[in-house]
């Protein structure tokens, strides 16, 4: 089973885990990501640990993107004249990505939980908390917790 959603966001504290990231973060979590990619998994709920226990493994993140917010046409076309796009989209942008649930008891777990919309990804790692907004993340993992629960 494959699964899609949103995994952090620079511009949305209602996603997921409600902490809002830095562009800079975004950035940092897709490169790890490549360096980590067929060995990035995650667990169901979110662990505390710097490390992911490989007996609560449930899924594996197979890629990772970048979408950024909408804009009504004419506000875009306005802050193109002013020169100020490219930087709104710099810093209104999510994360997204794609996750292979795994045949493990959590991974069945979240089989049987998926559809009904309950599950959301959250990055797991490390960062400075200034003003609001996550800094200097370093990831670990993404894992799914169920919905509005923040960690």
């Amino acid at each position: 089973m494959i699964i899609k959603g949103k995994l952090a966001s620079s511009n949305d504290p209602s996603s997921n885990n409600g902490k809002i990231y830095s562009p800079e973060s975004l950035c940092n979590m897709i490169k790890e990501f490549d360096e980590k990619k067929y060995f990035m998994v995650g667990e169901l709920g979110g662990g505390d640990s710097s490390v992911v226990s490989l007996s609560s493994i449930t899924h594996q993140m197979t890629s990772v993107y970048t979408k950024n917010a909408k804009m009504p046409r004419k506000k875009k076309k306005k802050l193109k004249k002013l020169g100020l796009y490219s930087d709104w989209v710099y810093k209104n942008n999510s994360l997204f990505g794609i996750a292979r649930i795994l045949n493990t008891p959590e991974g069945n777990m979240i089989k049987r939980n998926v559809n009904s919309g309950d599950m959301a990804f959250v990055p797991r790692g490390s960062g400075k908390l200034a003003n609001g907004v996550v800094e200097d993340f370093e990831l670990i993992t993404f894992d799914i917790v169920p919905k509005n629960i923040k960690l």
